[in-house]
């Protein structure tokens, strides 16, 4: 199995994220594009991916060990009608993890082989870094789009942010995620 909390401890620290944020939306969001797919299409395995993802990201900003959390857990769609009509359930530690682990369950019934198109998820979003030495010249390509983008150092790397959204700018150099078919 694939340490979990490794992954998201790297992304955490890349994304300057010390403490948990207000994902909910963004969570549910996710949701509803799973639903919205159709399944055995990349696009929803990529999907399923993402709400893991985000979840488990936020588990770990929790401080919650995501290696040790993951375990048997209800269908996912009893798992969505719940977190979709209470808007407080993702405020909910243990209603996080059914999520993540109801995903799991479910990607696993589609035949999807989740721990590598997890992988490479982390990978597409690692590579939204910059080194320092490109910094400037990302910018100034993305001021384009974005005027008044900036520029977060970090101990390796740069990312560049939106200061109108607060959301993270895909440089030049980033990589989308490529769901194999192998995984599907």
């Amino acid at each position: 199995m694939i340490n979990l909390n490794q992954m998201f401890d790297e992304f955490n620290a890349t994304y300057r994220i010390k403490e948990p944020g207000n994902t909910s939306k963004l969570i549910k969001d996710e949701l509803l594009e799973v639903l919205a797919e159709i399944p055995t299409y990349p696009d929803h395995a990529k999907e399923c991916a993402d709400v893991i993802y985000i979840s488990c990201q936020q588990l770990r900003a929790m401080g919650v060990d995501v290696n040790e959390a993951i375990v048997d857990a209800p269908p996912l769609h009893y798992v969505i009608a719940r977190l979709i009509t209470d808007n407080t359930a993702l405020d909910n530690e243990q209603n996080i993890i059914a999520l993540v682990d109801s995903t799991i369950s479910y990607m696993e019934i589609l035949g999807y082989k989740w721990q590598p198109i997890l992988e490479e998820v982390h990978r597409s979003n690692m590579s939204k870094t910059i080194p320092y030495s490109q910094a400037e010249h990302e910018l100034k390509i993305a001021r384009e789009r974005y005027p008044n983008a900036y520029i977060v150092e970090g101990q390796r790397d740069c990312i560049l942010k939106c200061a109108d959204t607060n959301k993270v700018i895909k440089p030049t150099c980033y990589s989308a995620a490529v769901i194999k078919e192998e995984w599907l």
